[in-house]
């Protein structure tokens, strides 16, 4: 969540205070992009101008003894269909 609170952008669109919803998780879908398997996890965001999610897309890294690595964190907001900020990407 740093990394949310950190980005210019998001917090700005959320508004202050930022709370944090109940987690959900899940198995990541094998595509053409995605060779490795991947876990995501989902994160409600309230702020006090909108609401919104964080996606979080996380791999085992096998160069690093199969360490779960966070590859992917997107934000989108629900009062603005399409808007997605991609925070993180590897």
């Amino acid at each position: 969540m740093n990394t949310l609170y950190a980005h210019k952008k998001a917090v700005p669109y959320f508004g202050e205070p930022i709370k944090v919803g109940r987690i959900k998780f899940g198995d990541g879908k094998q595509t053409l992009e995605h060779t490795i398997p991947y876990k995501w996890f989902k994160v409600p965001i309230i702020g006090t101008n909108t609401k919104g999610n964080v996606y979080y897309e996380v791999i085992l890294n096998q160069k690093l003894e199969n360490k779960p690595e966070v590859s992917k964190i997107e934000v989108t907001f629900d009062n603005i269909p399409g808007k997605t900020f991609v925070i993180r990407e590897y």
